[in-house]
């Protein structure tokens, strides 16, 4: 992976990674809400005909822990299998992206994960958003302000994203 005189390309502006994003993250929202609904209507259904739906107040009923899980497991799968399948998802891909692993490759799948995790921040309830959203800003932040476009999500995992 190194370029000229050993040095390794810098990463991908935030603007253009940021848009890669948004563009995932819509079409994550269209396939999370036709799986997820069907589910989470039936878990109501479900928990109203049991007399469940009063046992579980403040956000912790069977349908609101099955959505979340549900919608953390499209969002990792996707990234992960995308990422350690291709090197880009399809926003990255469209705004001429590519991850690059540790080794110059293909992340590896714990590199994915490591560099995704923060999205298993939006289960914990309560707060998981506000979490997520936290960590989504420090992620932004440490692009931002790094000489080479290099988060804390992608040091942590050992890997880069770059211009293909």
């Amino acid at each position: 992976m190194p370029g000229a005189a050993g040095i390794a390309p810098a990463g991908a502006d935030l603007g253009v990674r940021f848009g890669a994003r948004v563009i995932d993250q819509v079409l994550l929202f269209v396939v999370q809400a036709v799986i997820i609904v069907p589910i989470v209507v039936g878990a109501l259904v479900a928990d109203s005909a049991v007399g469940a739906t009063s046992a579980f107040s403040m956000g912790f009923s069977f349908a609101s822990i099955l959505a979340s899980l549900v919608g953390l497991a499209i969002t990792l799968g996707y990234y992960v299998f995308m990422e350690t399948t291709r090197g880009w998802t399809l926003g990255k891909k469209l705004l001429n992206l590519e991850v690059k692993g540790a080794g110059g490759g293909l992340p590896t799948v714990e590199e994915s994960l490591r560099r995704n995790g923060f999205y298993a921040l939006a289960i914990v309830p309560f707060l998981g958003g506000l979490l997520q959203l936290a960590a989504v800003i420090w992620i932004a932040v440490t692009i931002q302000t790094s000489n080479d476009n290099i988060g804390v999500h992608d040091t942590f995992a050992g890997t880069v994203v770059r211009k293909a």
